[in-house]
This record gives structure tokens, C-alpha cells and sequence, in this order.
């Protein structure tokens, strides 16, 4: 599969294919993104394909534009996760975090707005060569806790 990356030169946008790049689309998984279906499990089984597809990169997770309705935390890891015009993750309980990833190594997640929730992504690696989390261009709001958390006691770059 092929995915666009998007550099921003003087103020243009200029688009490169990535020919190595496994793309999956949540909605593959069953998500429906209509704000009313709970979307945990299909988003998750997208990650879990994401992780066995290419750990470490080559792998990012679509979300196309919706709302997709989650009620529990979501592990990813090490992928590349992207939003179709700011595509949100409605997290319906307020004492769960919308990403928890445990002991994601590199982590990029682009153009998604994130609502609702403890911490909209709470983000630890306890490995010692440390987690890497990359955030691009996303939306927090309506949080009870923070929007970006590194947890204590992890070796993480944010």
C-alpha cells in the first residue's frame, strides 16, 4: 500500500508517496464512526493488525473522517496513526484515557481530535532506550485529566 506525506514549504503543501508503508483502515474493522456505535474493539483489532504488520513503523492506521465512539483505553504502538479531517476519538468514560499505549517504542498520530476522557493520551515506555511519541496537528478537548501525560517512571521523548 502507499500513503501521502505532507511537508509544509513557504506556506504550500507538497505531497511524497511512501511506497513501503502498510496503510489500514479502521473501518475495515467493523468501526463505524457514527458516534453512536461503541468503536473500541474494531479500532483496537486495527491496532493489534497494525502492531503484527509492522512493528517499528511502516504501518500507519487510518481513521477516516467521523466520530468514533470508544468506552474503553486503546493500546497502540510503535505505528503511525492518521485522522481524515480531524476524524475523532470520543472517549464516553470520563475515569479512562482515550491511547494508553504500554511500552510503545515510536508512536506518530496525526490530524485526529481526541474528546472526553481521564487523559486523552497517556503515553509510557519502561524500556530503557526509550518511547518517542510524535503528535502532529491534533485537537484536545473536554478532558478530566491532561491531554498529552507521560507516565511516571518511563523513559519517554514527547
Amino acid at each position: 500500500m502507499m500513503r501521502t506525506a505532507s511537508i509544509l514549504l513557504a506556506g504550500m503543501i507538497a505531497s511524497a508517496v511512501l511506497a513501503d508503508t502498510k496503510l489500514i483502515n479502521v473501518v475495515d474493522f467493523g468501526a463505524k464512526g457514527d458516534g453512536i456505535t461503541d468503536d473500541t474493539k474494531a479500532i483496537q483489532a486495527a491496532f493489534d493488525k497494525a502492531t503484527v504488520n509492522g512493528w517499528h513503523g511502516g504501518t500507519e492506521v487510518l481513521f477516516p473522517y467521523g466520530v468514533y465512539l470508544v468506552t474503553d483505553e486503546l493500546n497502540v504502538k510503535g505505528i503511525a496513526v492518521r485522522g481524515q479531517g480531524y476524524a475523532t476519538l470520543l472517549q464516553k468514560n470520563k475515569d479512562k484515557d482515550i491511547f494508553h499505549p504500554q511500552n510503545s517504542w515510536r508512536l506518530t498520530i496525526a490530524g485526529l481530535s481526541f474528546v472526553g476522557g481521564k487523559n486523552q493520551i497517556s503515553f509510557g515506555n519502561t524500556n530503557i532506550d526509550t518511547g518517542f511519541l510524535q503528535v502532529i496537528d491534533c485537537r484536545f478537548k473536554e478532558s478530566s485529566g491532561w491531554a498529552i501525560e507521560t507516565r511516571h517512571g518511563t523513559y519517554s521523548t514527547v
